[in-house]
């Protein structure tokens, strides 16, 4: 069934314009003829009604029965293995059991967001060869990527597989942006249960070339999912070279490690920082919950 729908419904009041052309004519003596003047008051009548209506933006719709899902899945590194493999458990039931009409998608995210599957019927979830930025979380890259994926003429929503960790964007204005598109958001928590730790490194600074025989300086800021005590170690070829205790606080914490490290012969003048991290080794943050 058809229903009528107005962008602007705050123009309808003018409708009340009929009752004075209405009163007016029926109150002043006619000078025409009954039909002359019906057919004169119904064409002022129908031209006023047209012209209300399209100041409204009245827009005639029919509901529809066929639904788009968008799922945005959690790419990043913050994510443990067990919970991507939950998620795509999820993903692949939620297929399994889609009605022959309905379409979904899916967007694979990390600092920036992917498409890895269009709106299709396809009831069978396959590989997943996205490969998103894994060192951040943008969940507002996720969502205005999702929204552009849909179809006009079907209903729609998205589905947030995540545990929440967003470090980048703004996820919480996106989905205000959604919801007043009538889209709704449902979200799948990954997040690890509240007694578990978790620590990640967020960044490590060093600098853009290093000499020979040089010291360059390294700082590394972690990410813990709850203020726990820690020690962190710097590692060269899987042995440590720097080490440090330090308090982490919940979120990310202020620079824990300022390491010196005295360039060796495998470092080459002119190598940018992402070849100096891989020569260095890796940082890891080793929580030691108390």
């Amino acid at each position: 069934m058809f229903r009528l729908s107005f962008i602007y419904p705050e123009m309808l009041p003018l409708l009340l314009l009929l009752v004075p052309i209405w009163a007016l004519a029926l109150l002043t003596p006619r000078r025409l003829d009954p039909i002359r003047f019906w057919t004169s008051l119904g064409l002022r009548t129908v031209l006023v009604l047209a012209l209300v209506l399209g100041l409204a933006g009245t827009q005639l719709v029919r509901p529809v029965d066929r639904q788009t899902t968008v799922f945005l899945l959690d790419g990043s590194d913050s994510l443990t293995p067990s919970a991507r493999a939950q998620a795509e458990t999820f993903i692949a039931e939620a297929l399994a059991q889609m009605e022959d009409e309905n379409a979904a998608a899916l967007v694979v995210f990390g600092g920036n967001a992917l498409v890895e599957r269009a709106p299709s019927g396809e009831d069978r979830l396959g590989r997943i060869a996205s490969l998103p930025i894994a060192t951040r979380t943008n969940i507002e890259q996720a969502i205005q990527l999702g929204l552009a994926l849909f179809p006009s003429d079907t209903q729609k929503r998205l589905v947030l597989l995540s545990d929440g960790g967003e470090n980048d964007g703004a996820a919480l204005e996106a989905a205000r942006i959604a919801t007043a598109r009538g889209v709704p958001i449902s979200v799948v928590d990954l997040s690890l249960p509240g007694d578990d730790a978790e620590a990640l490194v967020a960044s490590l600074d060093a600098p853009a070339q290093v000499r020979e025989g040089q010291e360059a300086v390294l700082t590394a800021r972690i990410e813990s999912s709850v203020a726990q005590p820690a020690t962190v170690r710097l590692l060269l070829e899987q042995t440590v070279i720097a080490e440090q205790p330090v308090d982490l606080q919940l979120g990310l914490s202020p620079p824990t490690l300022d390491a010196l490290l005295t360039a060796v012969e495998q470092l080459v003048v002119g190598r940018r920082v992402a070849q100096l991290a891989d020569v260095v080794g890796e940082l890891i943050a080793r929580a030691r919950v108390a």
